[in-house]
């Protein structure tokens, strides 16, 4: 095996004289990994990721191109998998379909995939798709196993790729039609082919992965979504030599902006977005830039790149501020009664300690920016504090589960009471106000459960009795003394007939 794919899934080696020469093998990957410690998802000292690639002097420039890239990527979709059961051979057999990724969108991951690389990649697996040699592991593999993970970590083997047009918000009030790669397959027989099984069945969220390798070409964002909310920030761009080793399962994808996962969460952060060099053509157009946004540049010193890796904390607050002033600003529109000078503001103008940008004219390109830059990071960050709250409230009721251990209820028909109570306390743990009544919720709803089936535990110990289990005369503890039965005539005494009027004539001496 060539020394470049004698690796993890995102690790290609880098030679010393690739680097010296401009073009360098680097490593895209993500956090969909089990909870273990930052440090052991690094990749080896010889890989250089987008990250690293970032930190050397002078940064990436637009227009930088970088060849054999390993693109480890996390849905930032909702995978939708689809479980059916069919007969091959007079077998049965479950397949699924599941939604991959999306084309011509800059996906949460800050990476850029157009349709022609998807389509490309699509057609550069037929081969792999034909002789079973496309498959789906739990988990993405670690640094040290090859590309393409290990066999027994197989969980299904894919057997046809296609890309469907759908029609999805766009986060400005509006809809478009986008792209989706869809992959189906066979779920394979092996443990964890039907671990996956189990945990799609049950609705688990679980996330699609593609792990492959192609060209990448940094542009800036501006050039492919004028809405964006950093219109100068490079975004590696996907060439149509993009293949894949691999389209995973992993475990739900990594949170904007990587903040501290909770009691209930322990995976890591998502990986710092990539530094950018400075322009030496031209200064960088902070004129379109918001102005909290340009004050924390300025509090440091630095570009908002850089301010994103090394202030990601003061970064997101931030942009959370942003979002409330829009949401305040919709909420109570201000209409001032007289026009406004220099001398004699407007009356429903702020205070004058408070330091704000003039406000642009309407109708400039100044003005469109600053909008549209506002509406982009109100969308995304209702988006992600909704998924935050919810991924917290669903790991809150797994933790309950599994502490309370529960003896199982077994199915009736169609019926599973297990996945019923489940999502009877999903419901109700993310209906909650917040995560501690959550937590009393789900405690209350499982001790309840509790006293009507009990728990693991409780296997070596009478069941408690049911209504009325004494009346159940199918009870042979309920039936009371044996009486004799058949002819009991032998077993009587004998002695004189009753005569009831001879004892009356006696009595009277007759």
């Amino acid at each position: 095996m060539p020394k470049n794919l004698n690796r993890s899934p995102c690790l290609t080696a880098v030679l010393t004289a690739g680097i010296a020469a401009g073009t360098a093998t680097t490593t895209l990957r993500e956090n969909a990994a089990p909870s273990v410690t930052r440090a052991a998802l690094e990749p080896p000292a010889h890989v250089l990721t987008p990250e690293r690639l970032g930190e050397r002097e002078g940064g990436v420039q637009a227009g930088q191109t970088y060849q054999d890239v390993s693109l480890h990527e996390t849905n930032f979709i909702a995978a939708r998998p689809r479980l059916k059961e069919e007969k091959r051979g007079g077998v049965t057999v479950t397949t699924v379909t599941a939604d991959v990724a999306y084309c011509d969108v800059i996906n949460r991951n800050g990476r850029y995939y157009p349709r022609s690389a998807y389509e490309a990649a699509n057609a550069a697996a037929a081969p792999d798709l034909a002789e079973g040699g496309l498959w789906a592991l739990m988990e993405h593999p670690e640094w040290w196993d090859s590309m393409k993970g290990r066999l027994e970590n197989i969980a299904t083997l894919w057997e046809s790729l296609d890309i469907e047009d759908r029609t999805i918000d766009d986060g400005q009030g509006g809809q478009k039609t986008v792209g989706v790669v869809v992959a189906k397959g066979v779920i394979v027989e092996t443990q964890k082919g039907l671990d996956a099984k189990a945990l799609l069945r049950q609705k688990v969220k679980v996330g699609i992965s593609t792990n492959g390798t192609a060209s990448i070409q940094y542009v800036k964002a501006a050039l492919l979504d004028p809405n964006f909310y950093d219109p100068e920030m490079l975004i590696p761009v996907v060439q149509n030599d993009f293949t894949y080793a691999t389209i995973d399962y992993v475990s739900d994808p990594s949170n904007l902006g990587g903040r501290a996962s909770t009691q209930e969460d322990t995976r890591p952060g998502p990986s710092a977005p990539l530094p950018v060099a400075p322009s030496t053509s031209a200064p960088n157009k902070e004129g379109h830039m918001h102005p909290l946004l340009k004050a924390l540049c300025d509090k440091h010193g630095k570009t908002l790149e850089q301010v994103k890796k090394e202030h990601a904390q003061e970064y997101y607050g931030v942009l959370e501020t942003i979002a409330e002033q829009v949401t305040q600003a919709q909420a109570n529109p201000q209409t001032p009664s007289t026009p406004g000078t220099a001398g004699n503001p407007q009356p429903n103008a702020p205070p004058a300690t408070e330091t704000r940008r003039p406000a642009p004219r309407a109708g400039t390109p100044d003005e469109e920016s600053l909008e549209s830059q506002v509406l982009e990071l109100t969308s995304e960050l209702r988006s992600e504090r909704q998924e935050r709250v919810r991924t917290a409230r669903l790991n809150i009721v797994s933790t309950a589960l599994e502490s309370a251990n529960l003896r199982p209820v077994p199915a009736r028909g169609e019926i599973d009471f297990e996945a019923r109570f489940r999502e009877r306390l999903e419901a109700a743990a993310i209906s909650a106000d917040n995560d501690q009544e959550a937590r009393t919720v789900v405690a209350d709803m499982i001790e309840e459960r509790r006293g009507l089936v009990g728990s693991r535990d409780d296997a070596g110990r009478p069941a408690p009795p049911r209504a009325f289990e004494h009346l159940d005369r199918t009870n042979p503890a309920n039936r009371g003394p044996a009486l004799p039965v058949g002819n009991n005539g032998g077993h009587t005494l004998p002695g004189q007939p009753y005569a009831p009027v001879m004892e009356a004539a006696r009595d009277f001496g007759l």
